[in-house]
């Protein structure tokens, strides 16, 4: 008896072939989506860390200025904030005059009344 051996068509791999593609393309999105959130979680949680500093001086009854807010994080006093690096970027967390969060500090020496989101 002879045994017949019989391979795929080129209909069957190109089908394979498309299948394998749509997966992918399903998939490649997600994690290119996750890398973006892990990202966006370090700014944020850098964020929390300077003003959670900022707090932890307001409760003592005084009001740091930009470089002892800078100091306290392990960051840089700027005009106008404090630059953190995070995974080699350089980001700046904004710092405030006042309470309301709407007067930038012009200098390091200026008194910060309020810290905003980090600027990615």
């Amino acid at each position: 008896m002879k045994k017949t051996i019989r391979g795929m068509t080129f209909i069957e791999l190109l089908i394979g072939m498309v299948l394998i593609g749509v997966v992918a393309a399903m998939a490649v999105p997600r994690y290119v989506d996750a890398a973006q959130q892990a990202r966006d979680d370090a700014l944020w949680a850098q964020s929390v860390v300077v003003k959670n500093a900022h707090d932890a001086v307001l409760n003592t009854g005084a009001q740091p200025s930009v470089s002892a807010l800078a100091a306290k994080v392990g960051g840089k006093a700027v005009d106008g904030g404090v630059q953190v690096q995070i995974s080699g970027t350089s980001y700046m967390v904004p710092t405030y005059a006042n309470g309301l969060c709407t007067e930038p500090t012009k200098s390091v020496d200026d008194k910060v009344g309020c810290v905003g989101a980090i600027a990615g």
